[in-house]
This record gives structure tokens, sequence and C-alpha cells, in this order.
């Protein structure tokens, strides 16, 4: 192989390694809240859900081909401290002291791609969101939804 040769397959071999990394790049998903039931939105991504047992259902969707993720786990977040029970979103989004936001449920996607969590609110207003956890080597990025409040203050 003649030098010019060795040199232009040497220039190919460096541009296909640094080409070969963004391809492998994980795919973006977004989580979001399906719906709450019962309960009605009430405007910045909250619900008023009254006083009632309520199911909450979400999902993570890949953002270039807009289908469900059906690989990786989806956890319910609450904001609370462990010591005062839960907050409104709002206190858990404040840098200092707790609260933080804590998983107490997670969901296999290779269950159901629609997750879900029922309870009953125990709380006046509480804050909650999901965080989305990719399968090894799945592909995707973790994702986390802008935070909610379930509001039993008002009537669904």
């Amino acid at each position: 192989m003649s030098y010019r040769a060795l040199a232009g397959f040497f220039v190919a071999l460096v541009a296909s390694s640094v080409l070969s990394p963004a391809a492998a790049q994980p795919a973006a998903v977004e989580v979001s809240l399906v719906d709450v039931t019962p309960g009605t939105p009430s405007g910045d991504g909250d619900w008023c859900v009254g006083a009632a047992e309520v199911t909450v259902r979400a999902h993570v969707v890949d953002v270039a081909s807009g289908s469900e993720v059906t690989e990786g786990k989806l956890m319910w977040q609450f904001c609370a401290s462990l010591a005062l029970g839960a907050f409104p979103k709002e206190d858990c989004d404040a840098h200092g002291p707790p609260p933080r936001w804590n998983s107490e449920q997670l969901d296999d996607l290779s269950e159901s791609p629609l997750a879900s969590i029922t309870f009953t609110p125990s709380l006046p207003v509480m804050g909650m969101r999901l965080q989305f956890r990719p399968a090894g080597g799945g592909g995707f990025k973790r994702a986390t939804s802008a935070p909610f409040n379930l509001d039993t203050t008002c009537s669904p």
C-alpha cells in the first residue's frame, strides 16, 4: 500500500470514529401525565381532584418517532419530607431544607407502557412528578416530567 493510500485510509478512519459517537447518542423522550381520574386540569399542569381516591396515568414517548416507550422504568415521585408528610410542588422546586422529591412506586414499562398509580391524597395539595429511567443499553435518555399538584381543595 502506498503512503498516500495509507494516509487516506487513516483520515477516513479518524473521520468515522469522530462521527460515530454522535450517531450513538441516546434518544430524547418526553415523560408526561395522561390524565387524573377523577380530576380536572386547573392550570400550570395542576389538577383539581377533590378528596376521593384518584388514579394518575402517565407515559413516556420517544420524541423522534412519537411512539410510546416500552422499556425502562417510570418512578412516581412525591414532594415530601419523611417527618412532615407531603407538600406542593413549589416546595420541592425551591432550594433549601426538605421536602425533596421521593420515589414511591416503580412501574416497568415493558409490562405496560401506560403506567398508573391509585391512592387517596392525604393533604390539601400534593406535589408529584415522574422520572423515567431507561433500561440498560435501551438507547433512551433519562428524563423527568414537569411537576404538578393534586389539589383536594377544589372540585373535579
